[in-house]
This record gives structure tokens, sequence and C-alpha cells, in this order.
């Protein structure tokens, strides 16, 4: 553990990046203590040396979650140790599971109540999706926006909406005659999570994306906030406001609540 910290705080200082964010995600309910353990020294080193630490976690509604890793990830400790705390709020339903909504707003509604016992709202930061799955065989495939309008086209279907978890979806069945569902992300999916952020008053949001989203989506994320980039200072304060894309397996873009 300890070289481990001595070379990530190496990286960030040699390359002169002021943040780093963690996102270790094969972990075992064993690995709780040793976990915050790491995150908290490794925060300790980084502030040494005025770096801040963000870190990302599983979007859980109690602290044992649905799975041994959700056991592994502290909230109110790693809370506590880090600069900024990245809930993934997405893969409620995923490529392994059932069809179903990707980000249900009734989920994210809890997800966020529940972050709010054990975390300061000003460091939590939720990962909104803007992507869904097209599930056939029993597997999902990750597919954009732009790939779910032009599917409908092509297969001239429907989309429908779901109210009461604020998904759209659709079916068809392709040129091999297998049936299909989609559950995907659009600008009025995404404006209902933004409007849960906003009466959550935590931090902000990141948007978590493969390509390119609704294009309504970016009116609606800055009419509904502010934008940012920066992470919080050391105590938990916004600093500068501004407008982000940084890039992880998918998109990630900032904005402050």
């Amino acid at each position: 553990m300890d070289q481990h910290i001595t070379d990530i705080v190496t990286l960030v200082t040699q390359e002169g990046n002021a943040s780093i964010d963690i996102d270790y995600e094969d972990l075992k309910a064993t690995d709780r203590e040793a976990f915050t353990t790491f995150l908290t020294r490794l925060g300790d080193a980084l502030h040494t040396e005025n770096r801040i630490l963000s870190v990302a976690l599983f979007a859980k509604t109690a602290d044992a979650g649905y799975d041994q890793r959700n056991i592994a990830q502290d909230y109110a400790a790693i809370g506590a140790a880090v600069d900024e705390v990245r809930l993934m709020g997405y893969d409620y339903h995923w490529n392994g599971s059932p069809p179903g909504p990707v980000a249900p707003i009734t989920w994210i509604r809890e997800v966020l109540t529940y972050a709010k016992t054990q975390i300061s709202p000003q460091k939590i930061v939720l990962g909104i999706p803007v992507a869904g799955y097209d599930w056939v065989d029993g597997h999902g495939e990750e597919v954009t926006w732009q790939q779910c309008f032009d599917r409908t086209n092509a297969f001239h279907v429907t989309v429908h909406y779901n109210g009461p978890h604020e998904a759209p979806w659709f079916r068809y069945t392709d040129a091999h005659g297998r049936a299909h569902e989609v559950w995907f992300e659009n600008a009025d999916s995404t404006k209902a999570k933004l409007d849960a952020v906003k009466a959550s008053r935590i931090r902000g949001v990141y948007l978590w994306m493969y390509d390119g989203a609704d294009d309504r989506t970016w009116d609606q994320l800055r009419r509904l906030l502010p934008t940012d980039t920066t992470p919080p200072d050391r105590h938990g304060h916004p600093t500068t406001p501004m407008l982000s894309r940084a890039p992880a397996t998918g998109t990630a873009g900032g904005a402050t609540a």
C-alpha cells in the first residue's frame, strides 16, 4: 500500500495535476477497512502536496448495498477522507441483467437521500448516464442516444416513456427475427435527475457517456445548473465554476448545483 500511495502522489505531482480520481471497482466485502485506510492515507499524502483527491463510489441506498463491493465502500469514512465523492448513479439495470431503466428516478432519489446521511452534501457529485442498453437474447449492448434514435427510425418503432421511472424505452424485432428491448436516457429523463440533484443541494453532477447525448441535454444542464469542473477545496467548499468534459471509459462533464 505504501508504495502504491507513493507512486500515485509522484504521478500527480510530476504531471502537474491538481487532483486525481480513484475508481477501484473489483472489491470484496473484506476489503472495506483496507480500502478506507488506503484512501485516508492517500488523501493525507496528496493534501501535503496541496492536491485534491476524489473517488468514484457505487451508488447504494444502504450501507450493505446489493453486492459485496458495496460493503467494501464505507461512505462515511471515505467521505471524511477525500475531497469529492462521485456516485455512479447508473447501471441499476446493466448488460447482464434483465431489461429495465438504467437509472430510475426513484432509485436516484433514494441514493441521494442515503448519501447525504453519510457524506457532506458539498462533497457529493452524482454521475448521470446519457446512454443505455439494447437487450437481446439475455444480454445488453451499450448504446448511445444517437444509436437509439437511429434504430427507432430504421425499425419504424415508437419510443415510450415510463413516467414512474422517468425513462424512455422501446422494443423492435431485428432482421433475424430477434426481439429487442431498449432502455436509454434522453433530455427528459436527464432533466428529472437534474431536478433531483437541484432539490438535494449536493455539489453537482457529471455526465457518463460513450458518445454524444441527446442535443437537448446540454440545454437542460445549462438551464438548471451552473457549470463547474473544479473539485471542492480541502474543506469541501466549491471553487471556480466552468464547464468540463473529462475522458474516462466514457465521458464525464461536471456541473455544480
